[in-house]
């Protein structure tokens, strides 16, 4: 299949050629951060005939790309059109105008360049080498790529079966817009439109419902931040990551003990979930004195609804006051704007724990990739282990039901972590180790 449109430019003009639909992305993925960040990758392992599930997933990443065209589009600058924005070109579709699957598509073919099972660092190396990751958005408006791409590979081992990579620019989708994407791929899953088009308003409500100032230090970081980034940098150490499931006895205990627990005079929330057990021990774990954990805003802005592909995703900041229970965390986030707790780093603080991350995968995860024939036995993100520069805490369902934490530990211990969170086994000794 020949491809429906030339790449950019150079100095990147483009003519928009017939039939193709421009959508201008949002001034927030058109930020110059946003096309250093690297794309959302999950790894699925499986057991089953790759050949036969290569054929399935084919069939089915065509039928939900040509309810969402935008799968196949490119990445482009055209001053001239967009200013300063960054705008996903792709065909709109119909019967005439299928998406370009050839490109979006791999199966690997090629034994030598089989997937292979092994410490997750040397895992993470061949992914970001290997096709199967897309670039950066700046790398995709280069090599004229489409945002996403979907590939099986057969393994290389003795044991058999295979591994589906799905990778999706993060300039063009957060991890609701990834996991949508994903889940409909399942056999399992009825496919829908996402609304492709972005809408300003949405990212004009954040500083409100973040906090100004919060809001702010994270889209353009000051000078303060940047000495205490700086500081970050000079200080952080190459870390393995280390993987465990939740163990839900434990998850049980830890809720029934949370329940009720308000702070002095403070009425107790409602309830506590999963997310805020674990964010809370964490953020105890580590001692950081600004925790910053990804947040969702579909639903909770009008009109901002799950149909909405794009990045409709931010930060909120907790202190230590703000995490120290997960029924403080609770109450924020069901109370009113802004819901960040913290405070932000001066000038002269570079050094000593200040900073740490966390973000949640797993409400937005299936958990399962269904492909008739084929048993998934692990479910991974793909990080890039380079970066991890702070204490950082990645939530995700290794499987179908069972939620598995990854931690990337600079200033705290295992031993820390398995004080305050209700960790289980590890998740895969011949990945991470035990």
């Amino acid at each position: 299949m020949g491809r429906p449109n030339a790449p950019p430019r150079p100095g990147g003009a483009s003519i928009e050629p017939l039939g193709m639909k421009d959508t201008p992305l949002l001034k927030f993925e058109s930020n110059w951060m946003m096309q250093y960040q690297w794309p959302i990758t999950t790894v699925q392992i499986y057991e089953g005939d790759a050949n036969a599930a290569a054929e399935f997933l084919r069939g089915r990443l065509a039928e939900v790309a040509r309810l969402n065209p935008w799968m196949g589009g490119k990445l482009i600058k055209d001053p001239k059109r967009h200013g300063k924005l960054i705008a996903l070109r792709y065909n709109p579709g119909g019967e005439e105008s299928p998406p370009p699957v050839d490109e979006m598509f791999e199966f690997v073919v090629d034994d030598a360049k089989g997937f292979e099972v092994g410490p997750y660092e040397e895992l993470a190396e061949a992914l970001k080498a290997s096709e199967a990751c897309v670039p950066n958005g700046n790398g995709l408006i280069k090599s004229g790529r489409p945002v996403c791409k979907l590939t099986v590979s057969p393994r290389k081992d003795e044991k058999g079966g295979f591994a589906v990579i799905f990778s999706m620019s993060h300039t063009v989708a957060d991890g609701h817009t990834y996991y949508a994407i994903l889940n409909m791929l399942s056999s399992a899953a009825v496919p829908f439109a996402m609304k492709a088009e972005r809408d300003e308003k949405f990212q004009d409500g954040m500083p409100r419902q973040i906090g100004e100032e919060f809001y702010e230090a994270m889209l353009n970081p000051g000078l303060p931040m940047m000495v205490h980034y700086l500081g970050i940098w000079a200080k952080a150490k190459r870390v393995k990551p280390l993987c465990f499931f939740i163990d839900e006895d434990k998850l049980k205990a830890a809720k029934e003990s949370a329940a009720g627990a308000g702070a002095e005079g403070e009425e107790p929330a409602p309830y506590v979930s999963t997310n805020d057990i674990v964010t809370s021990g964490f953020g105890r774990a580590v001692n950081a004195r600004m925790l910053t954990m990804a947040i969702n805003f579909r639903g909770r802005m009008d009109g901002l609804t799950a149909e909405r592909a794009g990045n409709y995703h931010s930060g909120l900041i907790w202190g230590p006051d703000g995490y120290a229970t997960p029924n403080k965390i609770r109450r924020a986030l069901d109370g009113p704007p802004p819901l960040s707790r913290g405070s932000l780093p001066g000038g002269c603080c570079v050094t000593g724990n200040w900073t740490a991350m966390i973000s949640n995968w797993s409400s937005l995860s299936r958990g399962h990739l269904d492909i008739p024939g084929c048993a998934q036995t692990l479910h991974l993100p793909y990080l890039n282990t380079k970066e991890m520069m702070e204490d950082s805490c990645f939530v995700f369902k290794a499987r179908p039901g069972e939620v598995a934490v990854m931690l990337f530990l600079q200033n705290a211990t295992l031993a820390d972590v398995k004080k305050e969170l209700p960790l289980g086994e590890p998740v895969s000794p011949e990945i991470f180790g035990c």
